[in-house]
């Protein structure tokens, strides 16, 4: 007999070690997988010993659960909190969940959604398929059982509930039931859970608005802020909310990038016991975190929201002092209190109105209030101006109604900072509409799913790609010229932008310092934008037609005092000597050092080439109701919204956004400018944003902050 020849045959597969949930075992990180313990004899015994208490509280196939529920729901409940033995986990999730019932009730349905239906949600599932639990086994191969299975159960729900259809975060549900029951299976205990079986209904968490999500959410920040006072007024000062951070926990109750034998302990409970679970464990992780988090500045504090430590996650650590923290009765009175607010007004005064009112007052009283009255002059002048060049037939800027010129067979390319509210959303609607491939760049993931859905919702022909940056963290914009890059190679797209958008801006009422100890107003809205823009400028002069920058300012500029533009004041450091915070003085400083470096771009392009190959333009979108002042007393905010309502000056987020698109859309020899009203419409600005030696000054300071952000990043 002939010996075979190893050389020419096939080499032998190499099987990937797998942990005993059948997760591809890797030594550290976010795997779902973390935290399996080895089972000695011991802990096998004990473990046999459950199984068969499990067996005989259950009966032969779940026949005796329901008269055993009903004598000792106690012993139950315990036993369900120590966790249900792996072997008959499937078996108790369905006979806890009520899905069983289904099941019997509805003989054939399942396949009748399966094989003789069809959904509007198909291609989006199966878009989703591989990314729901990569490295599990039964999901990693390509159109193989697992991925079969998946995209059955979530078809069939899409056409069971079309109001609901298929959202992203149901796969991990979905895939998570999988793995321990069949198809059809999962599919009713699915069913049980949205429809609300045994315990109120969860569809709300997957509607459109997802309208569940939010009211948990903001449940959850008010237990916050409750029960972690501390906690919750640090959240406050770096502008965290539980939205960023906190939503897969209820829309996957746990099962995304959570450990996994965590995720089955948490969800044995929560079939048993209903949402409760999720905000316990939620709080449980703050709390037990709570030292630490209240030490971390905004970038360090996202990253640990979203990592946690691995011993809080370790259920025997975590599920304990769950157990101890008490909301069924907060949150019913929260619930309470929602339906007595829909079914009629307030008829007293309730203590939080009279704190509301009493900090508008403190606030009406401090030094800020004086230079916010003054921005309202400088408003109120900008529109003299405007009024002005149209009596004495100053012409407005023509502006396009499309995009003509293309790349090649390609969009143009935008990108714009800034767009999960306000003006810069509204900005990446109309830019969408023209015909750009809008990449949208934003601070929160969760808002930037959704601003993107909600985009594509009403455009379907929208061409879009979102970035999370944080323009006050230079890292991540660094990061973000490097994705953005890869990403045009990637798509075969040409190396070049066409226009940029700094929309990105916020006001602060404390100051708050980033990384690199820079004031963080100061950092988002003129030393971020700056970055950008000299990351980016190669890109747009690589254009093959000529392209723009968009650098969106504030009328609030007229009212800045010039101080000086050296370092201490470019970073916001010299504001840090005052006694109080000048927040307003702040923000309208770093607006004045956006229009100046404007101008200052507009003339060392033009030295450099004076064919407006790349124009740069200031747009100002006047006052426009967003949530840009949401730091401020709520009835500071109420009053300067009414008051600019009562004199025709209030905008909407779309009328805003009108300034930014003129500009965009403006003939390509334009540039230099400030756009003001919409409509193409240009006014001065102020002499000191005009000052082209204190441009030069400022041009001199941010390039040297640029030099020393960059090597940091090197």
């Amino acid at each position: 007999m002939e010996k075979k020849k190893t050389d020419d045959s096939e080499p032998v597969p190499v099987i990937a070690p797998v942990d005993r949930f059948g997760f591809l075992k890797q030594e550290q990180g976010n795997s779902p997988h973390r935290f399996i313990k080895t089972r000695s004899s011991t802990n096998y015994e004990k473990e046999e010993r459950r199984v068969t208490k499990w067996r005989k509280m259950i009966g032969a196939g779940g026949s005796d659960w329901k008269h055993y529920l009903r004598r000792k729901p106690h012993v139950v409940k315990r036993r369900i909190r120590k966790g249900i033995p792996d072997c008959l986990r499937g078996l108790v999730w369905q006979l806890i969940s009520g899905s069983r019932d289904l099941l019997l009730m509805n003989p054939g349905v399942y396949e009748q959604l399966v094989v003789y239906e069809t959904s509007a949600s198909e291609l989006d599932i199966i878009r989703d398929i591989s990314r729901t639990f990569p490295s599990h086994v039964f999901f990693q191969k390509r159109h193989g059982p697992g991925q079969r299975s998946l995209y059955n159960v979530l078809k069939a729900y899409s056409v069971y509930d079309r109001d609901v259809g298929y959202v992203q975060g149901m796969g991990f549900v979905a895939g998570l039931l999988l793995l321990y029951m069949s198809e059809e299976d999962a599919f009713w205990l699915l069913v049980a859970l949205l429809k609300g079986a045994v315990h109120s209904p969860m569809e709300g968490l997957y509607q459109a608005g997802l309208p569940l999500v939010q009211k948990y959410l903001l449940q959850f920040d008010q237990l916050v802020r409750e029960l972690m006072p501390k906690l919750g007024e640090h959240f406050t000062q770096e502008m965290i909310n539980p939205s960023m951070y906190a939503s897969q926990w209820f829309i996957t109750v746990f099962s995304y990038s959570f450990p996994f034998h965590s995720a089955l302990r948490i969800w044995d409970v929560f079939l048993a016991e209903g949402i409760n679970i999720v905000f316990k464990v939620g709080l449980a992780l703050l709390k037990h975190c709570h030292d630490d988090l209240v030490k971390l500045p905004f970038e360090e504090l996202m990253h640990a929201l979203r990592n946690f430590p691995e011993d809080a996650m370790d259920p025997d650590t975590l599920l304990p002092l769950a157990y101890s923290i008490k909301v069924a009765k907060r949150l019913e009175e929260m619930k309470q209190d929602g339906e007595k607010a829909v079914a009629k007004p307030a008829q007293t005064v309730n203590p939080k109105m009279i704190k509301d009112v009493m900090e508008a007052l403190r606030f009406a009283w401090s030094p800020s209030s004086w230079d916010m009255f003054l921005w309202s002059i400088g408003l109120f002048s900008s529109y003299l101006k405007l009024l002005r060049a149209s009596i004495f037939g100053s012409k407005s800027i023509p502006i396009s109604s499309s995009i003509v010129q293309k790349i090649g067979s390609s969009r143009p390319i935008c990108v714009v900072t800034g767009v999960t509210s306000g003006i810069g959303k509204a900005t990446a609607f109309a830019l969408a509409e023209k015909g750009y491939h809008v990449v949208l760049v934003g601070r929160s993931p969760q808002l930037l799913s959704e601003t993107l859905k909600e985009i594509k919702s009403k455009n379907k022909d929208a061409q879009l790609k979102s970035f999370v940056v944080d323009m006050s963290c230079f890292s991540s914009i660094f990061n973000f010229k490097d994705s953005l890059e890869k990403w045009l190679s990637d798509a075969e797209l040409h190396p070049s932008i066409q226009l940029l958008v700094n929309n990105a801006g916020i006001m602060a009422i404390s100051s708050r310092p980033t990384n690199e100890g820079y004031d963080r107003v100061m950092a988002t809205n003129y030393i971020g934008p700056f970055t950008m823009t000299k990351l980016l400028l190669p890109l747009l002069e690589n254009s093959s037609v000529p392209s723009r920058v968009v650098n969106v300012v504030s009328f609030t500029h007229r009212y800045a005092s010039i101080g000086k533009v050296d370092k201490d004041y470019v970073t916001g450091k010299h504001f840090t000597t005052y006694n109080q915070y000048p927040h307003a003085h702040v923000y309208e400083y770093s607006k004045l050092c956006l229009l100046l470096f404007s101008y200052e771009l507009h003339r060392q392009l033009r030295l450099k080439d004076d064919s407006h190959h790349v124009s740069v333009i200031a747009a100002d979108p006047g006052f426009v109701k967003t949530n840009l002042m949401r730091e401020y007393p709520k009835y500071v905010s109420a009053f300067a919204f009414l008051s600019f309502k009562l004199v025709g000056l209030l905008q909407t987020p779309d009328e805003g956004a009108r300034s930014s698109v003129d500009a965009a859309l403006a003939p390509s020899e334009t540039s230099g400018v400030y756009y003001f009203g919409g409509k193409g419409r240009t006014i001065k600005s102020s002499k000191a944003s005009r000052d082209p030696k204190l441009g030069k000054q400022l041009w001199e300071t941010s390039c040297g902050l640029f030099d020393q952000l960059q090597s940091y990043n090197d």
